[in-house]
């Protein structure tokens, strides 16, 4: 079944202008998507190709200089650039294909989800304005993609009906010839009941000069206490940036951390850091009382 939204908008950019004048910017956008979808006793899976069409009015300030990487949501976006004060302007389409499937068990509870997208954006003229490591300057940006895997298991041993989940995350792009990867981000988590871990590896290519790899454990315990140990290995320079230690109490309303961390530099001159923190949050309020207790390990 087809798909197709119209959005017209007209936005008020006021920038930090001596004169306070006003920047009006109208935009008109179309997005079209035709999803097909196949059944096969509990098992669905879909495609769908999708196009977002949008022209903006105006003219942008330079924004060549600015850090910005493309990910797979900017493709269909109504303002790529991110920014409130100076909009993506010029006519562009947006194109890429998504395919999804999940399988469900005996239960009729869906155990296996996955998501694989890719996409692209056209422009016919160039927009040397635009951020230069994001390719969205030119003609034809580089390709990027985004993909998600998800497994569920049940304990069947659990009263409670818990289980486990494994998450595999993949973000990627690829320039707009297909020889060369630009960026790798991979996400990958187990979680059940008692248990969570968690490692990230993230790298840049031409674009930029970051490669390093996370990885984080989690173990609950009774009463609603966590204890967590994590480090983040810089892959680029060969050397460990941070490692923590940490332990909270979590409810409802209420969570109180403690956290000890440090922090490593690369030249050898400088002595690593220690950092001690302390947070109490009253959930319904959302903001946490964090006093540094630095000083009491220095």
């Amino acid at each position: 079944m087809a798909s197709e939204a119209l959005d017209v908008s007209i936005r008020e950019a006021k920038g930090a202008k001596e004169n306070l004048n006003n920047d009006v910017y109208l935009t008109l956008a179309m997005e079209n998507s035709f999803p097909l979808v196949k059944w096969t006793g509990k098992t669905e899976e879909s495609i769908s190709p999708i196009i977002f069409s949008k022209y903006t009015t105006g003219s942008m300030e330079n924004a060549s200089d600015q850090s910005k990487i493309l990910n797979y949501q900017d493709v269909f976006s109504m303002d790529r650039n991110n920014s409130d004060t100076n909009n993506e302007t010029g006519a562009s389409v947006g194109y890429g294909v998504a395919y999804n499937i999940n399988k469900k068990n005996l239960e009729n509870k869906v155990y296996l989800d996955a998501e694989f997208s890719i996409g692209q954006v056209l422009r016919k003229n160039t927009l040397e304005e635009m951020p230069k490591n994001s390719s969205l300057q030119k003609k034809r940006s580089d390709y990027v993609g985004a993909n998600s895997f998800i497994i569920k298991s049940k304990n069947h041993n659990s009263k409670l009906n818990l289980g486990s989940e494994f998450n595999l995350d993949y973000n990627y792009i690829v320039n707009k010839d297909l020889n060369a990867f630009l960026k790798n981000e991979i996400t990958t988590t187990f979680d059940n009941e008692k248990n969570q871990f968690e490692v990230s590896y993230y790298e840049e290519a031409k674009i930029g000069n970051v490669h390093y790899v996370d990885a984080e454990y989690e173990r609950k315990f009774e009463n609603n206490l966590n204890f967590s140990i994590g480090l983040r290995r810089n892959l680029e320079k060969d050397f460990s940036e941070t490692n923590f230690i940490g332990t909270n109490y979590e409810s409802d309303c209420l969570k109180i951390d403690l956290t000890l961390s440090k922090k490593f530099y690369q030249n050898e001159d400088i002595r690593p850091s220690n950092n001690l923190t302390f947070s109490i949050m009253l959930k319904p309020f959302g903001s946490p009382v964090s006093p540094d207790l630095s000083s009491f390990i220095d």
